[in-house]
């Protein structure tokens, strides 16, 4: 039966097709007796038609597939295969190069497979491989749909957002961060394009004033 679509189909599972459309002979005779169990099959000759490898025998009611084969011998042979049963043979019995039923329900059984992968008509869309993939805005690459696209983010083309955060806390993600100035802090903010960032200072605006201690309503000091 198919491998597909747990594994990929090979010419072990899909069995070889005969070369009927030629005048290659497509018989021959088993060279020596033929056990029910023997898994090498002694003929006269294995040239003609007779597949390389993973072909079909009928030999009298059975029929054998075959791994391989030598000048006079078919060998790896699987016995009494495609419903049939492995008996004896005697030599000199006909041996027959054969595409049967069996064959050809495998591979229908891996197109079935293959189609229903994507499903009908209805269930997917075909693309043309003249179509192309277009990089919008803060993006490059793209192309044509022929082969592997590939789509990376342009360096400073857009603005990106930013995490931020207190203390570890996450407290929004957002494109602009805002810097407002507290009380006795000032701020001094440039723009340094040639460093492709933005200086931030930090600085006391002094205040507070002086301290006074007085005592029962009495100034004793100011510092």
């Amino acid at each position: 039966m198919s491998k597909y679509p747990t594994a990929i189909d090979d010419a072990s599972s899909l069995l070889s097709p005969v070369d009927a459309s030629s005048t290659k002979p497509l018989a021959t005779t088993t060279a020596a007796l033929v056990l029910s169990g023997d898994t090498t099959i002694q003929v006269a000759s294995t040239l003609g038609g007779f597949p390389a490898t993973y072909g079909v025998l009928s030999i009298e009611d059975e029929l054998v597939i075959y791994s391989g084969k030598t000048g006079n011998s078919f060998t790896g042979c699987t016995r009494g295969t495609l419903g049939s049963s492995a008996i004896g043979h005697a030599s000199g019995v006909a041996v027959t190069a054969l595409m049967v039923a069996g064959g050809l329900q495998r591979l229908q059984e891996a197109v079935i497979a293959i189609e229903r992968a994507p499903g009908t008509s209805a269930a997917f869309a075909i693309v043309a491989a003249s179509r192309e993939i277009i990089a919008g805005a803060g993006l490059s690459g793209g192309g044509a749909m022929s082969g592997d696209v590939t789509l990376s983010v342009a360096a400073d083309a857009t603005t990106q957002r930013v995490e931020v955060a207190k203390a570890g806390t996450l407290i929004g993600t957002r494109k602009r961060i805002n810097l407002i100035e507290g009380s006795n802090v000032t701020l001094t903010v440039a723009d340094d394009s040639g460093g492709n960032g933005v200086d931030v200072t930090i600085a006391s605006a002094g205040g507070g004033g002086a301290i006074e201690v007085a005592k029962a309503g009495t100034l004793i000091v100011s510092v």
